[in-house]
């Protein structure tokens, strides 16, 4: 922790000399910025998103979906990936796991929340919290499903 407040002192101290130290200069013609929609996800209700930068340099968005029409965070069933390498077009991956996958899972689905994901020696290891029984309060787990690709 201390290593990495130490970093981000230190950039900010840079950033702050490079912003204050530029001379001013007159600038030409520039490209219009684009911008996304926000939320850049409509279609569908989602939630709690981790999002990471693989190899291939795109940003993936791992979410929570819920089912429609919604009816509360105990009925969060399903995760859904999306894609983007330039934070303005998107792609859907479409759905990567639900309850009903999971062997282990709780019978009447639901409670799939908070997933997130992680790459080591080429495989991604997408883990998500989900009851294993009724008593969904007491009989957490932590799966993980694996795959070869960031978006399946």
């Amino acid at each position: 922790m201390k290593r990495f407040f130490y970093h981000s002192m230190i950039a900010s101290a840079v950033v702050g000399m490079t912003l204050s130290c530029s001379p001013s200069k007159t600038l030409g013609p520039q490209t219009p910025l684009q911008l996304a929609d926000n939320p850049f996800i409509a279609h569908m209700y989602t939630a709690d998103p981790s999002a990471h930068v693989w190899e291939d340099g795109r940003l993936y968005v791992y979410a929570s979906h819920d089912i429609d029409p919604p009816a509360g965070c105990d009925r969060m069933d399903r995760y859904h990936v999306f894609s983007t390498d330039d934070m303005v077009n998107w792609t859907d991956h479409g759905e990567i796991l639900n309850s009903g996958d999971v062997a282990w899972g709780r019978t009447e689905g639901g409670f799939m929340w908070a997933p997130d994901c992680a790459y080591k020696n080429g495989k991604y290891y997408f883990y998500f919290p989900h009851p294993s029984g009724s008593d969904w309060n007491n009989t957490w787990r932590v799966g993980i499903a694996v795959s070869d690709k960031p978006a399946s």
